[in-house]
């Protein structure tokens, strides 16, 4: 089975193989191929996987060394094992010194770091959570110095800026994600978090714009038309809300009691003498 042909559901199988045979190189390379080919999150099984194969069959690798190792820092992240994620990362730097790519994974375990530990000094994790995320917002504003367009730089600033949990960061990430969207308007799922941006801000009409771009860029996604259907009815637009419950309700109506719900409140508003339409 060659690696590019692999899909998520091998992994099932892949796993079982895994388990009889721990150590068999050749299906943990085809493990940790089909994670990053199909961008699946499991921490802890490349944490299993990726050291060992390292050390026993670097070798058989070749030019994918380098991604195994980026693959190994971003689990160690998930994890917060962030010894392995530097010991990750210093190898990288020492491979690709110059390289914008590693100074962004280097962003990320700063990031990590700006979460204080409950069992430290509050004082001392509260400041030194503090210059990470400052040293980290400082790569990141170095990344797009150097390449104004990259996206991954430009959507890290803003999960980092909404992290702040004020209404000033969410103010700001609002900003920065706007930047991002002029340079890549088609991003769904940017569309997706500049409208809950909106909707944490209480700016329902600019939420609403958002989530018809959505709508827009994803029009079988049930959720999308539900969400878009809610910010409608907020805004009293019962007319329009009443269409976009019952387009959600025909993509999903198994499982999708909010828009039946959503449809009944709409029938309801647009009963005469009630002031809807």
């Amino acid at each position: 089975m060659a690696d590019q042909n692999l899909v998520p559901s091998d992994l099932v199988e892949l796993e079982a193989a895994f388990r009889k045979s721990p150590t068999d190189l050749s299906i943990q390379q085809k493990i940790l191929s089909l994670l990053r080919l199909h961008r699946i999150r499991r921490p802890d099984l490349v944490m299993k996987i990726g050291p060992y194969l390292l050390k026993k069959g670097r070798g058989r690798l070749g030019n994918s060394v380098y991604d195994v190792r980026e693959q190994i820092l971003i689990a160690a992240l998930d994890l917060h094992r962030l010894g392995d994620a530097q010991q990750e990362l210093k190898w990288l730097q020492e491979n690709f010194p110059k390289s914008l790519r590693v100074k962004g994974l280097e962003a990320m375990i700063h990031e990590a770091r700006a979460v204080p530990h409950h069992t430290s000094n509050t004082d001392t994790a509260a400041q030194n959570a503090e210059n990470s995320y400052r040293k980290a917002l400082e790569l990141y504003a170095e990344i797009l110095n150097e390449d104004p367009c990259n996206g991954f730089a430009m959507k890290r600033k803003v999960c980092m800026l909404r992290s702040k949990g004020t209404q000033e960061g969410t103010n700001e990430a609002v900003r920065a994600l706007n930047e991002y969207l002029v340079l890549f308007p088609t991003d769904v799922e940017a569309w997706r978090e500049m409208a809950d941006l909106y909707l944490e801000l209480q700016q329902v009409e600019l939420a609403r714009f958002a989530l018809e771009e959505v709508v827009m860029l994803s029009p079988i996604n049930y959720a999308s038309h539900l969400k878009l259907a809610e910010a409608l009815y907020t805004l009293g637009d019962f007319s329009t809300a009443r269409r976009y419950y019952s387009q959600s309700l025909e993509l999903n109506p198994d499982h999708n009691a909010r828009a039946a719900y959503g449809l009944v409140l709409c029938a309801t508003a647009l009963q005469p003498g009630r002031g809807g339409g």
